[in-house]
């Protein structure tokens, strides 16, 4: 047999006996044998007569090597391999497609209670996660800082004992609303024997107006309200030079008779009138209110126009204009708080102390509800409650009362004192932790009254159009600088306008005797009104005197009326 060719073997040259591969001679003739494969002729590719058989790809062909065989094996393995490899990097990606990445789901956000402030609820461990981050304290100082209010500038105004004589003490401060550039502005060092007990100034500050000055509370030996001329000052801190009455940078607003008091001075940029709370030798609480140009170190107790006067005993805690100044905002209570009774917050009248609307109901319950402040849209109030002893901040609409009630401090620690940004967006108060009063600002109130952000009402002043905004007169007639601004003022417009009607009604209900005298009476105030408006050195004093003589004139013919 010829085993030439055999998987296997090689055959002898000399003999043709096959010999295993590898062999080094022939195992029958002796033979040297090569010890790589035969050498083959070369003669072309070799002609079969049977059809040529193509090996599959997968498996070796006849003839091949074992080295060869093992390689290909790996190569098929290698292949297999990465093709595994793929198909897995495939299926995680579509499965990546196919399923989110796993998310830790955010904490519900809690909803302010509407409950009422007479039953504070039980202060949280921590701060709530929707005001996470919305109340931001902006002193750190361990002095009192206290009575926030925000200036003309957008700034933030408040008082601190940080560098007063007197442990009770309240020099005036400023600040950036981020808590920045923090400033004295105001010094007032107290000059009165230590036992008389007077801190200089008293608590709470008002802006009077564009010009940045400040209407104070000054405790030091006489009582009286100050206007602090800021406008003026080249250089801060202003120092009181004077013990009492006034300085260079301090005049007298309203003197306070001995015996008696006068708090919460506040202001009306829309009408320029000025309110206060009287308390009259312990015999009566009166809401007063006058034209801020007409002030002249005039008596509290007696100056202006009595807007409301209640019993011994009552208690009037704060009050705040109306931004269209008609109306007023009071923590009051009569007639008697002695017996466990708080103040509850009511809107008047601003003209003619009417009560219009009860905000709170809880001062029957002991709640005290003070220091009421409007916002500049008009539409919320903003106060502090102290009930139980805990002291917290609360929101009420003006519109609606106590049933859109909505707590803004978070219960961690006591609050009081609001007082509103002069884009609604913001509310500054006193917070005490560790027994300290600091600022702190609260930046979630469009959260609380469900809107983005509290949209600042269009200014009646400069933006009423049609006949709300017109003044009773023919204005392409006017010629003195009075009737000149009134028809540039929409909010002085509104007071000429509603003092004729109310003249014009006095005229038609007046017996005809009476009507002649009353109308030389109006002739001889009209006289009054423009020598004294229209002498005004610039507009801001003639808007104050034009809003004073107004708005008192109202209130005297409708007194003539009711009569």
């Amino acid at each position: 047999m010829n085993f030439e060719g055999a998987q296997g073997e090689s055959s002898c040259t000399s003999c043709g006996t096959g010999n295993r591969v590898g062999a080094r001679f022939c195992r029958k003739c002796g033979t040297k044998l090569d010890s790589g494969p035969p050498a083959t002729p070369d003669t072309g590719p070799p002609v079969s007569p049977d059809p040529q058989v193509v090996p599959a790809a997968d498996g070796p062909s006849k003839g091949q090597s074992s080295a060869s065989t093992k390689l290909d094996r790996r190569i098929v393995l290698v292949a297999g391999g990465a093709c595994v490899v793929i198909a897995l990097m495939w299926y995680a990606i579509s499965s990546h497609k196919a399923v989110p990445t796993y998310q830790v789901p955010s904490p519900p956000a809690q909803t302010p209670t509407a409950s009422s402030p007479g039953t504070p609820p039980t202060p949280p461990s921590s701060i709530p996660a929707d005001q996470s981050g919305a109340l931001v304290r902006l002193t750190t100082d361990p002095s009192r800082d206290i009575a926030p209010v925000w200036s003309a500038s957008g700034d933030i105004l408040f008082q601190s004992n940080r560098s007063s004589n007197r442990p009770n003490g309240s020099d005036i401060w400023l600040m950036h609303p981020d808590g920045s550039g923090q400033q004295e502005i105001v010094r007032v060092v107290v000059s009165t024997p230590q036992e008389w007990g007077d801190p200089g100034l008293g608590a709470g500050v008002e802006v009077l107006g564009a010009t940045g000055d400040l209407a104070v509370y000054e405790a030091q030996h006489f009582h009286e309200i100050m206007r602090v001329a800021i406008s003026r000052a080249s250089a801060f801190p202003i120092v009181r030079t004077a013990q009492d009455g006034n300085d260079a940078y301090f005049t007298q607003l309203l003197q306070i008779p001995g015996g008696q008091s006068a708090s919460n001075v506040v202001y009306s940029e829309s009408t320029g009138m000025v309110a206060w709370v009287a308390n009259v030798s312990g015999q009566a609480i009166q809401i007063r209110t006058a034209s801020l140009a007409g002030i002249a170190g005039q008596s509290s107790s007696t100056y202006g126009a009595q807007l409301v006067s209640l019993g011994p005993g009552a208690s009037i805690q704060g009050m705040s204009f109306s931004p269209d100044g008609a109306r007023l905002v009071a923590g009051i209570c009569s007639p008697d708080c002695s017996n466990g009774r708080g103040p509850d917050l009511y809107v008047l009248d601003s003209r003619s102390g009417q009560m219009l609307l009860q905000l709170t109901n809880t001062g029957a319950n002991g709640a005290v509800n003070s220091s009421p402040k409007w916002s500049p849209s008009g539409d919320w109030i903003t106060f502090s409650v102290n009930s139980a002893g805990q002291q917290s901040l609360w929101l009420v609409s003006a519109a609606s009362g106590r049933s859109t009630m909505r707590r803004i401090d978070t219960g961690d620690m006591p609050s009081y004192g609001p007082s509103w940004s002069k884009d609604g967006s913001a509310i500054a108060f006193v917070g005490v932790t560790g027994g300290n009063h600091d600022i702190w600002l609260a930046r979630n109130v469009a959260s609380l009254i469900g809107q983005s952000a509290e949209v600042v009402k269009p200014n009646p002043q400069t933006e009423a159009s049609g006949s709300e905004s017109k003044p009773s007169f023919n204005c392409a007639n006017a010629r003195t600088p009075t009737e000149k601004l009134i028809c540039r003022d929409a909010s002085l417009a509104s007071l000429e306008r509603n003092m004729v009607t109310a003249y014009n009604q006095a005229v038609r209900q007046m017996p005809s005797d009476q009507s002649a005298a009353f109308r030389l009476q109006h002739l001889e105030w009209f006289k009054s009104y423009a020598r004294s408006c229209n002498t005004m050195l610039d507009d801001e004093q003639r808007k104050g005197c034009i809003a004073g003589y107004l708005s008192n004139h109202t209130r005297e013919i409708e007194a003539k009326v009711r009569r």
